[in-house]
């Protein structure tokens, strides 16, 4: 859609984390992705982060075109482009390969 190709032009890296407000593991990485919010927007390059809520039917066309069956989970894309899958715990992975994503 034209909304996620604009966040994705925003930054070079950024983090597609599909959530809910109603799981506790969403809302243990809400509360991981907060923390390492500093840390992924000093990275070089910088890491833009966009929450995706799932239950949100508007959100439903990208739920199903990134086959969402389970959450939280998120996607990584360079310059636009899918990179890497994410898990929790991943912020400084995904910040240390965030400069090795120019495939």
């Amino acid at each position: 859609t034209l909304t996620l190709t604009l966040k994705l032009a925003e930054h070079e890296v950024t983090l597609l984390a599909f959530s809910t407000r109603w799981c506790t593991r969403c809302l243990r990485l809400a509360r991981e992705l907060d923390a390492a919010s500093a840390l992924l927007a000093a990275a070089a390059p910088p890491v833009g982060i966009v929450i995706v809520n799932v239950d949100d039917p508007h959100n439903q066309p990208l739920v199903e075109r990134f086959k969402v069956f389970s959450f939280p989970v998120g996607k990584v894309f360079h310059r636009g482009r899918f990179a890497l899958d994410y898990s929790t715990g991943a912020a400084r992975r995904i910040s240390r390969s965030s400069s090795g994503c120019s495939r």
